[in-house]
């Protein structure tokens, strides 16, 4: 058998990759998710602390490499959690709803092909006795079966199991083979749903590596995430630069995934119409990669977006607005009759008032909103919160304290970001992905 990198998800062999690692697989990873670890061959290691020494003490209850070698082993894996490889399968589209769409796809398909060969057999079965069993089946079985080791699930026929878990257990089955016709993210997607956040997944490499896998420079070459990158579209060149540090901080697991357009680069204008210009641009040039225009929460996006109307979005675009703000709903703002609280979502909802109260707030109370002026085609005003370059400067000094920890910092308040970053995570969560059965 030919040397092979191996998928583990919660200590169970999920998938292997013969030869070289499966791009598809690589791209559930990043370049800080390496680990060369040694362990000995009385190495155990309890299943507690912080998620790299939970990965370290699986990767040594696994004894991922040859268990005839003696003394030190050496381990050469990328090591993740639940949560972190779960996200990055959400954002590229393969979230829990697809998964449950695309098994039942290929279900009737299976079921197409079963009443085929049946009818070439005079009715008689064809070796697939378990042709109609559900998603939800599907996972149940799978629930238990994670916590069965590798060695008893190969000769499944003397577990005591149900006869659904035989089938999907027959002829040396892993998890590819139990769900019909799909891309392989599908399938660990929905076994995913079955692991506690922190628990570890690991693709060990050790076969495949001559020595430290810190040392391989071109590891992630072949993996597919630049095909799978988001192009983030913004307003003006501050939104593109604080959006980008700030998923820095919140999702440090996601910074690969997405791409933001640069402005400054360029030197191109910014501004509510000038994204609209540069989106229609980009539409012309049929870009390949998905794209996101995230827009301000304000009327003027609301009236430059007009100019959207005739144009039809392909499948690989989304037009978004920053999202509601629960703060903004009733929030200071000054007009002719002076100070006032009112709701300035789709109003003035620019990206300062997204801070956190901990950056709005002051001796004073919040910033607040200056009225600006009447939308006639509208039908609403214009606002626009004071003092921008002052709320600028104080949220850059919130992001400094997260990069000197290393972490976000949850004395802070991150909720309007992370709003914003909810938004562009499930921007195309409702887009099925093309060719992916049959």
């Amino acid at each position: 058998m030919s040397d092979s990198a191996i998928l583990y998800i919660d200590g169970y062999r999920v998938c292997y990759s013969p030869n070289i690692p499966d791009p598809f697989l690589l791209s559930l990873f990043t370049e800080s998710d390496r680990l060369d670890y040694e362990m000995t061959d009385d190495a155990e290691g309890p299943m507690d602390g912080c998620s790299v020494e939970k990965c370290r003490a699986e990767v040594a209850r696994l004894r991922l490499i040859d268990p005839q070698c003696e003394g030190i082993y050496e381990v050469h894996a990328l090591v993740s959690t639940v949560s972190r490889v779960r996200d990055r399968l959400d954002l590229l589209g393969f979230d829990l709803a697809s998964a449950r769409a695309t098994f039942a796809a290929g279900s009737d398909i299976r079921q197409e092909e079963i009443a085929y060969w049946k009818s070439l057999h005079d009715g008689e079965g064809v070796g697939m006795e378990f042709n109609d069993y559900s998603f939800d089946e599907w996972q149940a079985e799978f629930r238990i079966l994670k916590n069965t080791p590798y060695n008893f699930r190969r000769r499944s026929h003397k577990l005591s199991c149900s006869e659904l878990a035989r089938f999907l257990l027959a002829d040396h089955r892993e998890l590819d083979d139990g769900f019909p016709f799909a891309d392989p993210r599908y399938r660990l997607r929905a076994f995913l749903d079955l692991c506690e956040d922190d628990s570890p997944v690991i693709f060990d490499l050790t076969q495949l590596c001559d020595g430290p896998i810190s040392d391989e420079h071109d590891l992630f070459d072949d993996s597919c995430i630049e095909d799978e990158r988001i192009l983030v579209l913004t307003e003006g060149v501050t939104d593109q630069r604080f959006l980008a540090a700030t998923l820095e901080i919140l999702y440090p697991h996601l910074v690969d995934c997405f791409s933001f357009f640069d402005l400054a680069e360029v030197n191109l204008q910014g501004g509510a119409g000038a994204l609209v210009a540069m989106l229609k641009a980009f539409i012309g040039a049929k870009i390949a990669n998905r794209i996101v225009a995230i827009f301000d929460n304000d009327t003027a996006a609301r009236s430059a977006l007009r100019g959207l109307e005739r144009t039809t979005l392909p499948q690989n675009v989304r037009v978004l607005h920053y999202p509601w703000l629960p703060l903004a709903e009733t929030y200071p703002t000054i007009g002719p009759s002076g100070l006032s609280l009112l709701n300035i979502n789709g109003l003035a909802g620019s990206l300062e008032v997204y801070f956190g109260i901990d950056v709005l707030q002051g001796v004073d109370g919040l910033m607040p909103v200056q009225w600006k002026g009447y939308e006639q085609a509208m039908g609403q005003y214009q606002g626009e919160v004071l003092n921008k370059a002052r709320l600028q400067e104080r949220y850059e000094r919130k992001l400094q304290e997260s990069r000197a920890t290393g972490a976000k910092n949850t004395a802070h308040d991150w909720d309007g970001m992370e709003r914003i970053f909810t938004t562009l995570r499930s921007a195309f969560n409702d887009q099925p992905r093309a060719g992916e059965i049959g």
